[in-house]
């Protein structure tokens, strides 16, 4: 379980298509003490660039082959799903992009603890930022021998409400001065200035079809496989941790209509459900992320194709 490691900056426009550009180019790029000045930034907004890129699933340490200085270190390198944004949209200028991001952030403990905790454990729906510190505090105690600093948990939960939170009602800010994160775009969260207070859309929201399948698969249901099918009840589907209800942030009916939709208008028969009320069953296959966005891709091309 990992806190910190952004350096209290959340992800800024164009910094991971800055990172991943510039790590499919060179995968020594980050072992470079000038990496800074190559990608533009300061230098601790490299290193956020670097946590926010694996934190997203985008690149992964690997075991380095070789002998002399950096021989054995793990060095950084592009995941597949990493490839196939770059290949697809290397600018991030797709939703489904951040969809699938916000997914694998959420699965991350190592890398993200905070995202980790607050949507598969928090229960409020609506909080303050101090509320939502002191109570992260007291999960850690609970469950861990060694607790990061106070202020490192506030520092963590004001990075993922900079990241996500919307303001109530819209503040028109000085160009210059705009530094919103493209996860506020996926409006899971709303800030209303007037009382300080933060609320979790619980509702439907805009979720491509490939990325509800995607947060389909709890890791718990999957269960490292990447082929086969997932049997599973509703139910069990609405609480298990990773799942759908977690991750999106739906509530049971918000679900329930996106699980309708997907299994009314899904291709190739991705979802089935069966069994009534109180007792629904649902079938679907599992399917690689990297495949999922491909295919997420591919639909966006032929849309356009046919407007």
């Amino acid at each position: 379980m990992r806190f910190g490691g952004h350096q209290t900056f959340f992800v800024r426009e164009g910094w991971l298509a800055k990172g991943l550009a510039l790590l499919r180019d060179d995968t020594g790029a980050f072992d470079d003490p000038y990496v800074a000045d190559r990608l533009g930034v300061g230098r601790n907004m490299a290193k956020s660039i670097e946590h926010w890129l694996l934190a997203a699933g985008l690149a992964e340490k690997t075991e380095r082959r070789g002998r002399g200085r950096r021989g054995g270190q793990p060095r950084l390198t592009v995941t597949e799903l990493g490839e196939v944004i770059a290949q697809h949209d290397p600018w991030f200028l797709d939703p489904g992009t951040w969809w699938f991001l916000h997914i694998n952030l959420v699965r991350t403990p190592a890398h993200a603890a905070t995202w980790h905790w607050f949507f598969n454990h928090y229960a409020s729906s609506r909080f303050e930022r101090a509320t939502v510190a002191a109570q992260l505090e007291q999960h850690e105690r609970m469950s861990s021998r060694r607790t990061a600093a106070r202020k490192t948990l506030e520092r963590d939960v004001s990075c993922l409400l900079g990241s996500y939170a919307v303001d109530v009602p819209y503040r028109r800010k000085d160009p210059e001065e705009e530094i919103d994160c493209p996860f506020q775009e996926l409006r899971i969260i709303r800030h209303f200035r007037a009382s300080g207070y933060y609320e979790l859309n619980r509702h439907r929201k805009s979720v491509p079809q490939q990325a509800l399948l995607y947060a389909l698969q709890a890791p718990d249901l999957v269960m490292g496989e990447s082929t086969g099918t997932v049997d599973v009840t509703l139910h069990d589907l609405q609480r298990i941790e990773g799942g759908p209800a977690q991750v999106l942030a739906l509530s049971s009916d918000a679900l329930f209509e996106h699980l309708m939709e997907l299994e009314a208008n899904g291709t190739d028969a991705p979802l089935a459900m069966s069994g009534l009320a109180g007792d629904r069953q649902l079938r679907f296959d599992r399917t690689p992320a990297p495949e999922l966005l491909a295919r997420h891709f591919d639909l966006v091309a032929g849309e356009l194709v046919h407007a």
